[in-house]
């Protein structure tokens, strides 16, 4: 995948490289390489992609959901090392609400958005989330 400069530019953290996901992420929370990741992506296309392609990788996708609601049920049970969500949702909770309630209620969870959402506004609002990273679609 390529590296997506929108992540340096407004957020000053690492760009992501998928290839190289379970370095970045062990740098991101301080403990052993990512292996299971949970999608929050409303596109069902998407979502399925970017879990063979995070499979490919020898990831373990625990997890896709269209909405976020359902997936904060889920994260307990589920223990993601990392949580991947899209901005604009199916439900009633945006990915930046469910951004900024992951923080809150798992501080340690690094979570990044993948998004095709690039204008200042929303990139100003997700950086109230603190994100561990900000992609913007399309990837790859």
């Amino acid at each position: 995948y390529m590296l997506n400069t929108v992540t340096k530019k407004y957020f000053n953290k690492p760009l992501f490289n998928f290839d190289q996901l379970s370095v970045n992420l062990s740098e991101l929370n301080g403990s052993m390489p990512a292996s299971k990741i949970l999608i929050i992506e409303d596109d069902w296309i998407i979502a399925k992609e970017l879990q063979l392609n995070l499979q490919d990788l020898g990831l373990d996708v625990v997890g896709l959901f269209d909405n976020a609601e359902d997936a904060l049920l889920q994260i307990v049970q589920l223990q993601p090392d990392l949580v991947i969500l899209d901005i604009a949702l199916a439900g009633k909770m945006n990915g930046i609400e469910a951004g900024s309630e992951i923080k809150k209620k798992y501080p340690h969870l690094p979570f990044l958005f993948l998004t095709a959402q690039a204008d200042i506004s929303t990139i100003e609002k997700a950086k109230l989330a603190d994100p561990a990273g900000y992609l913007v679609k399309p990837i790859g």
